[in-house]
């Protein structure tokens, strides 16, 4: 729908181009609800109430400001005008009154959705003084107000509405404007590149915002000339924005105003062929993963530099499109024009994303490439799962082959529990009778040997021909273990306990400690690290030695020791607690990433890839999510876990 409204009067225009400004007629309506709250009653009689709006305003001199008189039965308050329906859009939107001076019987729906209208006459419209002059519309409760000079004037008017008459009053203020802001609304600029407001399309439509001040007072108004050119043209005018056409060709020049001789802004309107290079950039920082989505965005750079407003088409292939769409479509596309936004690219299976883009009518194309993987997924149980069971840890060779410890108390008697699952098939659950609970297992890549451990010195193992429970010397709790061989186990446990067993016995191996020992990881050297529930509590044995580790360089002041530990190698150990994770690169090097965390979380594991990226796993309220950690970040990633798989 287009309205079209009068003209107000306003001054001599030279033959060029004009940029206008359109005030926002009710902005001083905010600033009158900050200071006298929200519940002001603007019609202050609550029978039969009317008023004139705005009721204050600084206007700009050589600017009109238009007045309304409305009359509503009940009273009405600044929250009424402040969030206004649609209606009151209409002429606020447009920063002036007369968008709706064509609209009689909507005049007070309008300008206040609350606003029950009653039928009123207006008479003696008058201004005082000097520094405006008052005309009238084709509307009778509506006028213009054009500020003629510096100073100030009263409104006054009489209303009669239900035989009563009311005397309405406001006063605005004419200020010479001495100080403009006038700035294009650039795209959404890049990370990596620097976004200038100097380069804008050549022939493209492109919106301004602006500001008028007398000294740090904003003045409002419309009408009034701010900057010419000729080469831009005013579009169309609303508070804050302008639409500005700019013209066809390439071009530079600059825009100043004789309202402020400091104001200068250097435009240069560019084409396809200005542009030197192109590129596709991934700007999401989490990895992709099938079924979710990340970020791709093309950048197009002017020596350098990203222009203020991207203005010309791209053309866009999914060169895998069995690998990743856009939006669904696994075909070539086209990018807008007027947008240089990200956009959203989606996995829909595992493997190498390709993406190109090129520039029509340029020889410039770029492309990007980034893998999808796949996201956490549900591996069925056959065993039906209870309140009365929990599973605690889980050693991982593939998805067809892995191992779960716990327990089961369904029967009164806490069970330890071990769930079996060899080339893609689970086997039959098997129970350790009268052992408490199974708290971790590990498996050797030597031989295939797997160690499980839990409460009162419980050890199991299997090499291959079924379960064993082991006599051990150990009568408190085991909570980590690490199998080289099946003759080279090291058990971690309360109490600071450390152990090796050989194949037929076990060793104690003095660790230093007093407190919980939590976990245990074994380098590709042989040696062993453990760390436990102290602040203090991590340490290196090798050849009979153990050798405590001083985290160097990052805060442990609410550091409260280690809940697990991984590692890929001795320059990448990964040590996590409920409030942060410390990263060991070797030697000195340490680091330190913080969780952001809703009461509650608790964190039960962490698994290392590489020295850049670890997973963690939180568990929150019977809820299982990760977190992925690279370069002192956290990253979500898709769990899809039954909470019967989490122990809470």
């Amino acid at each position: 729908m287009r309205i079209d409204y009068p003209t107000p009067p306003s001054p001599t225009r030279c033959p060029r181009t004009i940029l206008k400004i359109a005030s926002l007629s009710l902005a001083i309506m905010i600033g009158l609800a900050s200071c006298t709250g929200g519940d002001t009653n603007i019609l202050p009689d609550p029978e039969v109430s009317v008023a004139v709006l705005p009721r204050q305003a600084d206007v700009a001199v050589g600017a009109t400001h238009d007045l309304l008189i409305v009359a509503c039965q009940d009273s009405v308050t600044l929250w009424d005008i402040l969030f206004p329906a649609a209606a009151t859009a209409i002429f606020v939107g447009l920063g002036r009154l007369d968008a709706i001076f064509y609209l009689p019987e909507a005049m007070a729906h309008a300008a206040i959705p609350q606003c029950d209208p009653i039928s009123f006459t207006v008479s003696g419209a008058s201004m005082s003084g000097s520094a405006f002059a008052l005309s009238e519309t084709d509307n009778g409760a509506a006028f213009h107000a054009l500020a003629v000079e510096a100073g100030s004037g009263t409104f006054s008017a009489s209303v009669t509405a239900d035989g009563e008459i009311k005397q309405v009053s406001t006063t605005l203020n004419a200020l010479v404007v001495d100080r403009i802001d006038f700035d294009p609304v650039c795209d959404r600029g890049s990370t990596d590149a620097t976004a200038t407001p100097s380069w804008l399309p050549a022939g493209a439509t492109i919106s301004f915002t602006y500001g008028l001040y007398h000294g740090d007072t904003p003045l409002t108004g419309y009408g009034l000339e701010l900057v010419t050119h000729p080469a831009i043209t005013v579009l169309s005018e609303g508070s804050p924005n302008v639409t500005v056409a700019l013209t066809g060709e390439a071009t530079a020049f600059t825009l100043t105003s004789h309202h402020d001789p400091t104001y200068e802004r250097s435009i240069v309107t560019y084409s396809a062929t200005s542009i030197d290079s192109l590129s596709l950039v991934k700007t999401s920082q989490e990895e992709l993963f099938v079924g979710h989505s990340v970020y791709v965005k093309p950048e197009a750079l002017i020596t350098g530099e990203e222009p203020c407003v991207w203005g010309f088409p791209r053309q866009v292939t999914i060169e895998t499109p069995e690998v990743c769409r856009f939006q669904g479509r696994t075909d070539v596309f086209t990018l807008p024009a007027r947008t240089n936004a990200p956009f959203s690219i989606e996995g829909v299976a595992t493997g190498l994303c390709r993406i190109s883009a090129s520039l029509p009518d340029t020889a410039l194309s770029a492309s990007v490439e980034f893998p999808v993987y796949a996201a956490f997924t549900q591996i069925p149980l056959e065993l039906e799962m209870d309140l009365a069971m929990g599973l605690l840890d889980i050693w991982v060779n593939s998805a067809g082959d892995l191992t779960i410890v716990g327990y089961d108390s369904g029967n009164g008697i806490t069970d330890g529990l071990i769930l079996r699952r060899e080339n893609g098939a689970w086997l039959d659950a098997e129970y350790i009778d009268n052992s408490y609970s199974l708290r971790a297992v590990h498996e050797s890549e030597t031989d295939g040997a797997i160690y499980a451990v839990g409460n009162q010195g419980l050890v199991v193992r299997n090499l291959g021909d079924g379960w064993e429970r082991l006599e051990t010397p150990m009568g408190t709790q085991l909570n980590g273990v690490w199998v080289f061989d099946a003759a080279d186990v090291y058990v971690v446990g309360d109490n600071g306990l450390f152990v090796h067993f050989d194949g037929t016995g076990w060793e104690v191996i003095p660790s230093g400690q007093e407190s919980r020992m939590t976990s245990v990881w074994g380098a590709p050297s042989g040696a062993v690290y453990i760390a436990g529930w102290d602040t203090d509590n991590m340490a290196r044995y090798e050849n009979g030695t153990v050798t405590p580790l001083e985290p160097v360089g990052v805060d442990l002041t609410d550091w409260s020791g280690t809940i697990a530990m991984a590692g890929t190698s001795e320059s990448d150990l990964w040590f996590l607690n409920n409030g942060a994770i410390l990263h060991w690169l070797g030697g000195d090097a340490w680091g330190r990433l913080s969780f952001t965390e809703e009461g509650g979380d608790s964190h039960r594991d962490i698994w290392s890839l590489n020295a850049q990226i670890a997973y963690a796993l939180v568990n929150f309220s019977g809820q299982a999510f990760a977190y992925r950690l690279e370069d002192g970040a956290a990253f979500p990633v898709p769990v899809n876990l039954p909470n019967t798989w989490i122990n809470p």
